[in-house]
C-alpha cells in the first residue's frame, strides 16, 4: 500500500502538473555520478528553473534525504 500511495497519490499529481506546463519530467533520476549516487522521485526542468522533488510519508524520512 505505501508504494500506492506515495506513486499515485503523491508523486503522479505533481508530474502531471508539470507535463500539462509542458516541462520536462523525470522520474526517479540519479543525482550523480557513479553507481552510488542518490536517486530523486522527480526531476523537472521547466522554463529556467530546475526543480528536485522527493516525497516521504513520514516526517522522520525527510533527514535521511537532507543532505
Amino acid at each position: 500500500m505505501p508504494g500506492l500511495i506515495h506513486e499515485h497519490l503523491m508523486i503522479a499529481p505533481i508530474q502531471e502538473h508539470f507535463r500539462a506546463l509542458d516541462a520536462l519530467v523525470l522520474r526517479e533520476h540519479r543525482i550523480g555520478p557513479g553507481r552510488s549516487a542518490g536517486i530523486i522521485d522527480l526531476y523537472v526542468e521547466c522554463r529556467d528553473v530546475r526543480i528536485a522533488i522527493e516525497a516521504e510519508m513520514r516526517p522522520d524520512r525527510v533527514l535521511n534525504d537532507l543532505r
